[in-house]
């Protein structure tokens, strides 16, 4: 939120928010299609390839491996400890459970690519 210029001493944010573009999205359909295409696969191929490959994915996270995708990203768990967070709204403290959460982190090498597309 920006700050805007008042007469009076207190500062008063302003309530406008800026409007991000939404961006083109690829679906797993499209992906399955896109695979098909550069691979000769037909499109059901193509969509259960796409879809083991998320799978086994999602069940190696889940079962606490570490997914690494060379020139991708990484993919794994992380246990996050139980914290007091704050509520923004009435100020008061409130008790996050343990939990975990999925983590990805983009691989360096993948970075530039997006940067020269944008």
């Amino acid at each position: 939120m920006s700050i805007v210029k008042s007469t009076s001493k207190a500062p008063i944010k302003s309530t406008k928010r800026t409007v991000k573009p939404k961006l083109p999205t690829l679906s797993r359909p499209d992906i399955a299609d896109a695979v098909a295409a550069k691979s000769g696969l037909t499109k059901t191929k193509a969509r259960d390839l796409v879809d083991t490959l998320i799978d086994v994915i999602r069940d190696a996270v889940a079962s606490g491996k570490r997914v690494e995708l060379r020139s991708f990203a990484i993919f794994a768990a992380v246990q996050k400890s139980a914290r007091t967070a704050r509520n923004p709204q009435t100020g008061a403290r409130v008790q996050v459970p343990a939990r975990r959460v999925v983590r990805a982190k983009v691989s360096p090498s993948f970075l530039p690519r997006v940067s020269k597309a944008l």
